[in-house]
């Protein structure tokens, strides 16, 4: 490994460490601040990770060392990342802004799989909120980091944030894993924008409220009927939200979806697994031993 290389290196390893004297020393002396790894990713990419070995890591004073430098702030990792996707991903609100205000960053750019920002972010909420449950999840530091993730999102959205971006492969827009993973913040902070599709489609046919029905979450069925999602909307298999709820077999989710309007007598329009066409609900409560649903929807008028 050459001397140039050598540098590189490490002026990557500090930028990760957030080792603000390190990153500027080796700046200072000529290290190039855009050099990549086998990657694609750029000391100003690892300058907004979260490093869980450095609680103190100062993010925007890396940031702001490294552009002054000449980072490029549109640099590209193998999968498409861009740092300001980066820092939508670690939950870091300030640095979002710094990158949009200071370097005229791109709020849209996407990842090769159609991604965006906010896509990433929703990701990486839930894949930290997986990894905090327990004792840590109700303690102080992961409160703050979940309401740095909650403003981030915000400032995205607020900042216009491209709603319809849709992942090649699903069709999926932020709304479908905001409402899939019922995060209410989010959602709410989506539906607040006249250009959020409520109904928007994916490449199965389902709708946000599908997802949210699916997982049983009817804080957030609620906030998407209150916005005017439809809710007899029917997949390429017929299933509705309320075949969703039925078969996960949330009570409050499918009174939720009744009271809102969903029809009980929508029938599959086509087999689907063990589900057989011309089901309702009902049926496929009932197939899939939701007793208590069952139950509900069996009753006069439901």
């Amino acid at each position: 490994m050459g001397e140039s290389a050598v540098g590189e290196f490490t002026l990557r390893r500090a930028a990760e460490a957030g080792d603000v004297y390190t990153v500027r020393e080796l700046l200072d002396a000529g290290v190039d601040p855009n050099a990549r790894d086998e990657w694609g990713i750029s000391a100003l990419h690892l300058a907004v990770i979260r490093e869980e070995d450095s609680p103190h890591k100062d993010y925007l004073a890396l940031v702001q060392a490294l552009l002054e430098a000449g980072a490029d702030p549109e640099a590209r990792a193998a999968n498409g990342q861009t740092p300001l996707v980066s820092a939508a991903a670690t939950g870091l609100d300030g640095v979002v802004a710094y990158l949009l205000d200071e370097a005229a960053a791109d709020l849209n750019a996407t990842l090769g799989s159609g991604a965006n920002a906010l896509h990433v972010l929703i990701d990486d909420l839930v894949a930290w909120d997986e990894g905090a449950a327990g004792e840590e999840a109700a303690s102080e530091e992961a409160q703050g980091i979940y309401d740095a993730y909650l403003r981030t999102a915000r400032l995205l959205i607020d900042r216009g944030i491209d709603l319809s971006a849709a992942l090649e492969d699903s069709g999926q827009t932020p709304l479908f894993s905001a409402a899939a993973y019922g995060l209410d913040d989010i959602v709410s902070a989506i539906l607040s924008r006249s250009d959020a599709a409520v109904d928007a489609r994916d490449a199965y046919g389902l709708t946000p409220l599908a997802y949210a029905a699916r997982s049983g979450a009817a804080s957030t069925v609620r906030l998407l009927l209150g916005a005017g999602a439809d809710p007899n909307a029917q997949d390429h298999h017929g299933f509705a939200p309320l075949h969703h709820a039925a078969v996960s077999g949330d009570l409050e989710t499918v009174q939720a979806l009744v009271e809102g309007g969903a029809r009980t007598n929508l029938r599959l329009t086509q087999a689907y697994g063990s589900y057989p066409k011309g089901s309702t609900a009902l049926d496929l409560a009932r197939q899939a031993r939701q007793r208590t649903v069952a139950g509900y929807l069996s009753r006069p008028g439901s």
